[in-house]
């Protein structure tokens, strides 16, 4: 079935990549030698998940740059809020998680071209997948009740292409408000949208926090940031 491309935002430079090429490690290494920069996304035109990754050229150390992350799982939060049926439970789960009514549904991608804390990076990609539906072969639903996808949630209308211009319209408003506002706004809403009260600190490369004796665990722990290195684009 063929679907109408996304209509994006006239800040963003769109590239668009077919299957079996992964939208998020190709971005990542056009990055890398500066064939995109700052304000161009790439996205898949596979069917079954919306896939995206924005390229972002940070003027600060990566440590507080690593918010973008939480702000890119907001703005998928609510993008979903608005898309899905009412009453639909939508949650984040630190650090990298979005859930929908309990079950795994997307992903929070992050790489950088460096994991230096105190260094400013040359760019920054944060990047969101989202199951729309399960792919040719990947089972029956059910059969894995830790995960879902949009369709089997009752989002059975949306396509790629709503969700991917949703998010990308969203993410553009959030990062206003980070600009304008600051981190605070974006952490209430991670936390208001968190599962288990987690809670975060905009310190050491973002740090999650939860009421039992867990111990804080920083995003920059929790996920390679060049992991994209090792990674092969088919």
């Amino acid at each position: 079935m063929l679907f109408e491309d996304p209509k994006f935002p006239p800040l963003l430079t769109p590239l668009a990549v077919s299957p079996p090429v992964a939208a998020f490690e190709h971005a990542c290494r056009l990055a890398a030698t500066q064939e995109i920069g700052a304000g161009d996304i790439v996205w898949s035109r596979a069917n079954d998940r919306a896939e995206i990754a924005l390229i972002l050229e940070p003027e600060i150390a990566l440590a507080p740059s690593l918010q973008m992350g939480p702000l890119a799982m907001v703005a998928l939060a609510d993008c979903l809020g608005v898309l899905m049926p009412p009453k639909t439970a939508i949650t984040l789960r630190w650090p990298d998680t979005i859930a929908i009514n309990g079950g795994a549904a997307g992903q929070l991608r992050l790489a950088s071209s460096t994991a230096n804390l105190d260094e400013t990076p040359d760019w920054l990609a944060i990047g969101i997948l989202l199951r729309l539906e399960l792919p040719v072969g990947g089972g029956e639903p059910g059969d894995r009740p830790e995960q879902t996808t949009v369709h089997a949630e009752g989002g059975g209308e949306l396509t790629r292409s709503l969700v991917l211009q949703s998010y990308a319209a969203h993410v553009l408003a959030w990062l206003d408000v980070w600009s304008h506002e600051g981190f605070e706004p974006v952490s209430d809403r991670w936390t208001a949208l968190a599962e288990n009260g987690a809670t975060l600190d905009d310190s050491a490369g973002m740090i999650a926090r939860t009421p039992d004796a867990a111990p804080p665990t920083a995003l920059s722990d929790a996920i390679d940031l060049l992991a994209w290195r090792g990674e092969q684009v088919a």
